[in-house]
């Protein structure tokens, strides 16, 4: 399996596998931990429309305000995808806070509210409700700053009364990040905080398309480097088929039938070749 390849196609790919959220790459679905396909930038889009509280407008009408009138650090991202990578980590800190329940185990990713990339920090609108998952707000704002430095700050129930001191938090974050970057002679940019998701992304190709997969390697091994790498056009038969991999393709009749899993995995495999190495497989 060529990993460098199915890089630079999947990375290509644009918006079959991923997704631009204002200069940071997303994969377009997950597979989660028992290999279901989530789909995550579809959920994202629920999010921004179902997760809208009296308490979340009127913070983004403060904070809008803020930046029409230049104050373009508070620039942010609603919603943003953090994905569960580092599963060991992510257990850790369960334990550690005493939340080691299956629903919190099992979690694949969350959204941060609002996400401040030139804060490097994240804002959590919080209601009463979140109340009854305190140790597993802590456990998501300490695996957010261990993997990716990203400070947590919650607003209770962000109102016109209470919303001063919060904003005087925001801008603290503000200010101890030019200190710091002053001191280095570094400018500070929207997208200060560093995210890449791009191991997951082929990750997750590589599981969605794993027979197929598998399938090339031993039909380059059946015709060998030269035969398969100097040709643009691969010819076999269907006897081929099943010397290549029995377990797949062991009963040639299925492939004549429309939606058998034999036919629906070779499809997969012609496209996949032409796709990946710019070639042609003929089944003759």
């Amino acid at each position: 399996m060529d990993l460098n390849l199915i890089k630079q196609f999947v990375l290509k790919c644009g918006n079959l596998y991923l997704e631009n959220i204002n200069g940071y790459i997303v994969p377009k679905t997950l597979i989660s931990f028992n290999g279901q396909e989530i789909p995550l930038i579809n959920n994202r889009n629920n999010a921004l429309i179902n997760n809208k509280s009296s308490y979340s407008e009127c913070f983004e009408d403060d904070i809008n305000r803020k930046i029409s009138r230049g104050e373009e650090y508070l620039y942010y991202i609603p919603e943003f995808p953090i994905i569960i990578e580092n599963r060991d980590l992510w257990n850790n800190i369960l334990s550690f806070y005493g939340a080691y329940r299956p629903d919190f185990i099992h979690t694949n990713y969350f959204f941060l509210d609002y996400f401040f990339p030139s804060l490097n920090c994240c804002v959590e609108i919080d209601s009463n409700y979140h109340d009854r998952k305190e140790l597993y707000d802590k456990a998501r704002d300490l695996y957010i700053y261990k993997t990716y430095g990203i400070a947590t700050t919650r607003f209770m129930c962000y109102n016109r009364d209470n919303k001063q001191a919060y904003l005087n938090k925001l801008n603290r974050f503000y200010e101890s990040i030019l200190n710091r970057f002053s001191k280095w002679n570094i400018a500070i940019n929207n997208n200060f905080t560093y995210i890449d998701y791009s191991e997951t992304i082929i990750n997750n190709f590589i599981i969605k398309n794993k027979q197929a997969l598998e399938f090339i390697d031993k039909l380059i091994y059946y015709f060998g480097n030269w035969g398969f790498y100097t040709n643009d056009v691969i010819k076999i038969s269907y006897q081929d088929l099943s010397k290549i991999d029995y377990r797949n393709f062991s009963n040639n009749t299925s492939i004549y039938k429309k939606n058998s899993p034999e036919k629906l995995l070779l499809n997969g495999i012609l496209v996949l070749i032409e796709q990946l190495y710019g070639k042609k497989l003929e089944i003759v």
